[in-house]
């Protein structure tokens, strides 16, 4: 069975249950190192699942503030992202959407696409986190390139308008 933990920094692994062991002889995984695999409902602490391999830790502390968040929604068989992981495709998708209602609208078009992996991304691993900015940077985005859609009917409003009535000639 596949085994997914967090290391400093949020860093997620993917490692076997032995691999896990040695990880914990060896001093890289602790007793507060959260663990998680696609049978359980939420991110524990290794101590919690193996009190055996951490016995000697004297006093091993309580759970880490960071796991006392709300429990964020579990898709089955899915890694989850580590809590108070952000989603880079989110805050990317927010950024375009702001800067192509000021600047060229490629950053509108940049900002759909990557809204909706970030959305994509946040459905597959069943966190919601920075699902607000993946939504707010798909309207942004949505809306700079509505914004183009109407100049360009303005414009061949007008166009057609002062064609029709031959002010380009006979």
């Amino acid at each position: 069975m596949e085994w997914h933990y967090t290391e400093t920094g949020g860093q997620q692994k993917s490692v076997s249950e032995d691999e896990l062991r040695q990880l914990a002889r060896s001093g890289l995984v602790s007793a507060t190192t959260l663990v998680w695999n696609e049978s359980m409902p939420e991110w524990q602490m290794a101590s919690e699942i193996w009190p055996d391999w951490f016995a000697s830790a004297a006093n091993a502390p309580q759970r880490p503030a960071m796991v006392d968040a709300p429990a964020p929604i579990v898709v089955s068989g899915a890694p989850r992202q580590a809590p108070g992981d952000a989603n880079a495709c989110a805050i990317a998708s927010l950024i375009c959407g702001i800067v192509g209602l000021f600047c060229t609208q490629l950053f509108s078009i940049a900002a759909v696409v990557t809204g909706h992996i970030a959305l994509s991304q946040i459905r597959k691993s069943g966190v919601a986190a920075n699902k607000g900015l993946a939504i707010a940077g798909l309207v942004l985005g949505y809306v700079g390139i509505g914004i183009v859609v109407l100049i360009l009917v303005f414009y061949a409003v007008m166009f057609f308008g002062l064609a029709g009535a031959g002010a380009f000639g006979p």
